[in-house]
């Protein structure tokens, strides 16, 4: 399989009323092609999916969703339930439902712009906006940086951060255009060329701000 065989959203998901439906076919498609060692678009970076295979969920999502002016075209959730004893109770049920298990992880996608993407020919678009979600498919590590596993073995999974303001995986596979990473990106190739205008700088882990938003992604 490669990337002009990723599975469409059924009609019947599109013409619904707005609705959240699973997408099993994209799971399989995602395991044989991206994550298999052997598959054609296999991707290193991902190893650690392939290697302690996570349950992943995959949903088709038709309503369209927009955060602080910008149209969300995916997104990436451990599958744990969370809130109060009922609130676990119907996220459970729910996903039950869906996937006859509770994934490890749930991603969810913009039925309508995969849709038109695969439709005008852009399946580029859609392997990128999959992949980014799969990056943020992790393994929780401690203060050390160091990957947490329970005493059984398996490891705790838990979503992960954009390593800037997007995966570098993400660039290096499907270009800056792909990303919103495109202003960093000139600024460094500016600072490869020409050097930093005021002095070179490391302030890794200092700002508060950034550290917070880290955490709570």
């Amino acid at each position: 399989m490669s990337a002009d065989t990723f599975p469409a959203p059924p009609r019947e998901v599109l013409d619904a009323p707005p609705t959240v439906a699973p997408a099993l076919d994209v799971e399989a498609w995602v395991l044989d092609v991206l994550l298999d060692p052997d598959g054609t678009l296999h991707n290193p970076d991902h190893v650690h999916l392939g290697t302690w295979e996570p349950r992943l969920g995959f949903l088709w999502a038709t309503e369209s969703l927009v955060k602080k002016g910008r149209r969300v075209l995916g997104r990436c959730q451990t599958g744990k339930p969370t809130g109060d004893a009922w609130q676990q109770l119907v996220r459970t049920e729910q996903l039950l439902r869906w996937f006859g298990d509770v994934p490890d992880f749930v991603v969810t996608l913009d039925a309508h712009f995969v849709s038109h993407a695969l439709r005008t020919g852009r399946p580029a678009d859609v392997l990128a906006l999959v992949e980014h979600e799969l990056y943020h498919c992790g393994i929780e590590r401690d203060r050390y940086g160091v990957e947490k596993f329970y005493k059984h073995g398996g490891p705790v999974w838990a979503t992960r951060p954009h390593d800037v303001e997007e995966f570098a995986g993400v660039v290096r596979r499907y270009g800056v255009a792909a990303s919103a990473a495109g202003p960093l990106v000139e600024a460094a190739d500016h600072v490869r060329e020409h050097g930093p205008e005021v002095a070179q700088a490391t302030i890794e882990g200092i700002c508060g701000t950034c550290r917070r938003e880290v955490a709570a992604a």
